[in-house]
């Protein structure tokens, strides 16, 4: 009982900075920072606790249920896939018959006749 009370006191900020880290703080409910503005519908329970995401480059909490993307997730696609040929087509443009390319080849079928001719001195 005097856990889930504790836990009730208590709001857990979990703010993502530009570097890439993130900062997680428990702060008690009545000494919020003023800077921060909370919108009521952001707030989430996580592990018990009340909690809200923030950001560095926004002063206002961020909704861990707004689903939308800013980026079409059509034109991602068609970027992946456009991605892809080119640097399929810059390989093979860029890709030369080189000496071990072409000893292959010659012991490829070098070895592919004399299995033949093995062959056929058997039958």
């Amino acid at each position: 009982m005097t856990l889930i009370k504790r836990k009730n006191e208590y709001i857990k900020v979990i703010k993502f900075k530009n570097d890439k880290s993130i900062d997680i703080k428990l702060i008690k409910s009545k000494k919020l920072p003023q800077d921060l503005l909370v919108n009521n519908n952001h707030v989430f329970l996580h592990k018990g606790y009340k909690t809200i995401l923030t950001s560095d480059t926004v002063a206002e909490s961020i909704n861990p249920l707004d689903l939308n993307s800013q980026y079409p997730a059509e034109k991602f696609k068609t970027a992946i896939e456009s991605k892809i040929i080119n640097d399929v087509f810059n390989t093979i443009k860029n890709d030369k018959l080189d000496v071990n390319k072409i000893l292959l080849f010659v012991n490829i079928f070098i070895s592919v006749v004399l299995l033949y001719f093995i062959a056929m001195r058997w039958y």
